[in-house]
């Protein structure tokens, strides 16, 4: 019963990281695809998604669409040319980042600047 409870934590704690990381990688962005969540995730300093185990990424389509499931989140799909491209929206993920996210700090202004 205890091993069951340390895994549901860790996957409670990747999810987090992964809304943390998100938050990230969508800075400026209004819908990124999949492929390109990907790649930015994998780039991010100590996030760990470009490690592999098995030799399959830990991190994938498959998993990440898993991983926004529990938050009610689905990727969209978009006609892009001939293919279709699945990704997300950033006003879908802002408020499953306002609910389970800190707010992002606000830089103080100068001293005496009021």
């Amino acid at each position: 019963m205890c091993q069951e409870q340390s895994a549901e934590d860790a996957e409670t704690g990747s999810t987090v990281r992964l809304l943390y990381d998100l938050r990230e990688v969508f800075q400026g962005e209004d819908r990124l695809y999949t492929d390109e969540i990907l790649r930015r995730l994998y780039r991010l300093p100590e996030s760990g998604w470009n490690a592999t185990e098995y030799g399959q990424s830990v991190l994938n389509a498959h998993k990440l669409s898993v991983m926004l499931r529990g938050y009610d989140l689905r990727s969209r799909r978009w006609r892009v040319g001939t293919e279709n491209k699945h990704g997300y929206e950033r006003s879908d993920l802002e408020d499953v980042w306002a609910r389970y996210l800190p707010p992002i700090p606000v830089p103080a202004g100068p001293i005496g600047s009021d």
